[in-house]
């Protein structure tokens, strides 16, 4: 990616059929210090896309395979008590 590019990452793995995610923040350390930045993102197992955005002042990159986050089931991790 681009220095302080941002851009859509399509998720891969078992993620069910017709089904919502919650892909939880978090920052991908990398080994020199710089990181990326994975939002709080709400995701469906037909269209599994996450934005990750890159705010160093250099191109970094993310290899296939890579784990970007922790999926939590939306339905118990929200306060639902409304």
């Amino acid at each position: 990616m681009k220095p302080h590019e941002s851009k859509p990452i399509k998720v891969k793995g078992q993620l069910g059929e017709d089904r919502e995610w919650l892909v939880q923040k978090n920052l991908l350390a990398n080994a020199n210090d710089t990181f990326f930045v994975v939002p709080n993102m709400l995701i469906t197992a037909a269209h599994p896309w996450v934005p990750i955005a890159n705010p160093m002042d250099h191109p970094r990159y993310i290899r296939k395979g890579e784990i970007i986050g922790a999926l939590a089931d939306p339905n118990t991790f929200f306060d639902s008590t409304m």
